[in-house]
């Protein structure tokens, strides 16, 4: 089994400029403490196109 700690920094930062979803981005960061330690703001794709997060009301039923 390979020891996924042991993975070069800066192969870790690659890997970590890829990801495109910031809750991705947060559990890459929970692997290790390795892994943790890349997991900086500086090292998110900060670059990419995002969806704005739309909360909506539920419809209230008319009550007749």
């Amino acid at each position: 089994m390979p020891d996924w700690s042991e993975i070069p920094l800066d192969l870790l930062v690659s890997i970590g400029r890829c990801l495109n979803l910031i809750e991705d981005y947060l559990n890459f960061g929970c692997v290790c403490k390795s892994w943790h330690s890349v997991a900086t703001k500086t090292n998110f794709n900060n670059d990419l196109s995002r969806d704005p997060w739309l909360m909506l009301a539920e419809e209230e039923e008319n009550s007749v």
